[in-house]
């Protein structure tokens, strides 16, 4: 009849022969981990992913500030209220209009002058100005010294900051 040794019958002769500390071993809770080793080399990139959806669009930004006027709108002018009597010596200049007008930068100034001391008359220039205020002028020169002539008139000015090339 062969014996048949039961688990604690075999762990018993292990011990006996010397192997009892393998065999504890074995049936032993795993111990702490170790460190981590070193990190291995990175890889190459994968090909980019597809683009996503375009998001919504933002609030609309606040409005800036208006800019400089341009040569349209920087005009000023003037007129005579009443009728002016020019001086009747030969040759005596008498003063019809002065228009002030501040200039927004450095440019020139188209001035028309129109109106009439007992016939019509117009006369156009074109001047360079600073930045700032500036003034024009619409004389009127009694060339033949003669009485009673009777003036009106009208001065435009309009602004540029460079002529037409």
């Amino acid at each position: 009849m062969a014996l048949r040794p039961t688990l604690p019958q075999l762990l018993a002769a292990l011990a006996a022969a010397g192997t009892a500390g393998a065999g504890f071993t074995l049936f032993a809770p795993p111990g702490p981990p170790g460190a981590p080793g070193p990190r291995g080399e990175q890889g190459d990139h994968g090909p980019a992913g597809a683009q996503g959806p375009v998001g919504p669009q933002g609030p609309e930004g606040a409005r800036g500030p208006a800019g400089p006027p341009g040569a349209a709108a920087a005009f000023k002018d003037a007129a005579t209220k009443e009728f002016v009597a020019p001086g009747a010596g030969a040759g005596e200049v008498t003063p019809l209009l002065a228009l002030r007008f501040r200039a927004p930068s450095a440019g020139f100034v188209h001035v028309t002058g129109t109106g009439y001391c007992n016939v019509p008359f117009a006369a156009s220039r074109v001047l360079p100005v600073l930045a700032g205020d500036n003034q024009v002028f619409l004389d009127f020169q009694n060339f033949s010294g003669l009485a009673g002539y009777s003036c009106q008139a009208q001065l435009v000015a309009v602004f540029a900051q460079a002529r037409l090339q």
